[in-house]
């Protein structure tokens, strides 16, 4: 299952639907996050903001350096 580890090129159309592989991405950082900040540890919960924010625009800038005919398939509810 590629969808929790943020690696686009790893998703297969058949594995799950675009919209959501794109939704579990998001998921993921907000996990993350809360997780960090109910331990209470201020450094820990800097690195996942930090983790989750880079894992974001990474995939901002995966989406806008594809042909534009596939970001749709980001999106799609179909498998």
């Amino acid at each position: 299952c590629v969808d929790w580890t943020g690696c686009a090129q790893f998703r297969h159309q058949q594995e799950v639907g675009g919209a959501y592989w794109s939704f579990t991405l998001l998921l993921t950082c907000a996990i993350g996050i809360v997780a960090a900040l109910s331990h209470g540890d201020r450094t820990l919960t800097m690195i996942m903001g930090g983790a989750c924010a880079g894992l974001l625009v990474t995939y901002a800038l995966f989406l806008a350096c594809i042909k534009r005919k596939y970001v749709t398939t980001f999106f799609d509810t179909r498998t």
